[in-house]
């Protein structure tokens, strides 16, 4: 079933999208108008002309991929050991904690839509400046369901357990509104390469949660409800301290205003052929000025009349 969906979506990939809006043959003249008057003309950055220098030495954007990835370690760890346990502490059998455990990604879902309306209404109202915004919604994403997610470790009622876990996700669906749309902030010529440092790391770190997970279940005896529990606590702690300290950092170091070092930057051995040009032409301005003010020349030339 997984692959046929697979399926039918890469033919509709392969059907609608385009390399750009403005090269689709599915959008009115209307939208196409719209899109050449409010968006900058798509450019690619060939990989000699990466500010390696500057995105090492940025900030911002240091503190947007530290956010990105340390979201990781907890969202990966949910994904993969939700559903045992659901299954190993709450006593769902394999159907129900399988359908218990997919309602999370329905209230992240959520998470994702309303933050977005939001974040947009209150930029657009003058409320807040796109910094502030960005910085709210990290702290929404991470630090608040750090805190639902540490509470919910400390019950064992199957009814608040599940609520809190909904609650959680659907406030770290306000990451779509932090850090992924913060690249195209700093920088939207390179967004492109910089989302993608963040995806790549994020998908590493993502590796660490579902490991110590198994390192901490190791040996457990499942009988023991209340040693399994304890671990779980253990899991979920870490796990939302890790959040924590990605929403923190954010809101002390990260940014929303554009990075002029990133964006206008040009490569090393372009800014010094271009600087050693204008060095020669300028000595050779400087040279024909002094022959022509020289008074051997003008002598040269009265000589000749």
């Amino acid at each position: 079933l997984y692959a046929i969906f697979g399926f039918c979506w890469s033919v509709c990939w392969f059907i609608f999208v385009t390399d750009s809006p403005l090269s689709s043959r599915w959008i009115g003249q209307d939208e196409r108008s719209y899109l050449e008057r409010s968006t900058l003309p798509a450019t690619t950055v060939p990989i000699r002309e990466v500010p390696w220098r500057e995105i090492i030495r940025n900030v911002p954007l240091l503190s947007t991929i530290t956010i990105h990835l340390l979201n990781g370690y907890g969202y990966y760890m949910l994904l993969n050991d939700l559903p045992k346990f659901l299954k190993d502490v709450l006593g769902y059998d394999i159907k129900s904690s399988g359908f218990l455990a997919g309602i999370p990604y329905i209230s992240i879902y959520l998470g994702y839509l309303t933050s977005g309306v939001t974040s947009d209404f209150l930029i657009r109202k003058g409320f807040f400046s796109r910094t502030s915004t960005r910085k709210i919604c990290g702290f929404v994403a991470l630090f608040l369901p750090g805190v639902f997610l540490t509470a919910l470790s400390f019950f064992e009622d199957k009814i608040i357990i599940l609520i809190f876990m909904n609650i959680a996700m659907f406030f770290n669906g306000s990451a779509n509104t932090c850090y992924f749309v913060n690249y195209m902030d700093l920088s939207p010529r390179l967004s492109g390469i910089t989302s993608g440092i963040g995806n790549g790391l994020c998908a590493v770190i993502g590796l660490i949660g579902p490991l110590i997970v198994g390192s901490l279940l190791d040996g457990v005896d499942k009988a023991d409800h209340k040693q399994l529990h304890n671990k779980w606590k253990i899991a979920f702690t870490t796990a939302s301290i890790v959040w924590a300290i990605g929403a923190i950092q954010y809101c002390i170091f990260g940014s929303a205003e554009i990075q002029n070092k990133l964006e206008y930057s040009r490569p090393v051995t372009e800014t010094k052929s271009k600087t050693t040009k204008i060095s020669i032409e300028t000595k050779s301005k400087t040279t024909s000025a002094r022959d022509i003010e020289s008074p051997n020349l003008i002598h040269g030339v009265e000589n000749k009349r």
